[in-house]
């Protein structure tokens, strides 16, 4: 049975409840919400439904995060082969849309996300700076891994975060939304 999801966690939740309504719309079906790293049938929560989680938690301790999908796809003149076509491709990829073979013909990578190694969720907290700056608020850049309980980061992921950590910014590897500081 699916449950539709209800949330009062802030006014800003109405985002993550928008999400998932459009999910349903595409077909998916909602699961029943709780928050921790299991499900109600204690099976471990995907890598995803983790992400989410963090996300409505992160959302009501005040962070403004994004989802940051690192990957390269291709990019060039699409053309449709005919069945039965054959050709050689010195500079060409083919692949199947809707039942029909197409060609890029002149493919250029295009990279997508932030950078190779960089954190799931990416965004800023608002930190409270001290008198010396008249109590004005500043944004620090966060970088959140997310990770399932057996889930480890790849060298890239460290370095990223190693690096955002170093120049001042918040990164951290996240197993849930007790792992965000100031998030309940």
């Amino acid at each position: 049975m699916t449950e539709r999801l209800t949330l009062t966690l802030s006014t800003k939740s109405a985002r993550a409840d928008c999400h998932r309504a459009r999910g349903a719309r595409r077909g998916y079906k909602a699961m029943p919400f709780t928050l921790g790293t299991w499900r109600h049938n204690q099976t471990p929560m995907s890598e995803r439904a983790i992400q989410n989680e963090i996300l409505l938690a992160a959302s009501a301790g005040g962070y403004t995060l994004f989802r940051n999908n690192v990957g390269q796809g291709w990019q060039g003149q699409v053309s449709d082969l005919p069945a039965g076509t054959l050709i050689q491709l010195p500079s060409g990829i083919r692949f199947w849309l809707d039942g029909r073979c197409k060609l890029i013909a002149n493919p250029r990578p295009l990279n997508a996300g932030l950078c190779i190694g960089s954190s799931d969720l990416i965004g800023w907290r608002p930190i409270l700076i001290g008198p010396e700056h008249m109590g004005s608020t500043i944004a620090q850049f966060v970088g959140v891994e997310v990770k399932t309980a057996k889930g480890r980061e790849s060298k890239p992921q460290a370095t990223f975060r190693r690096v955002v950590t170093e120049a001042g910014g918040l990164a951290m590897l996240a197993r849930g939304p007790g792992d965000l500081p100031g998030v309940e």
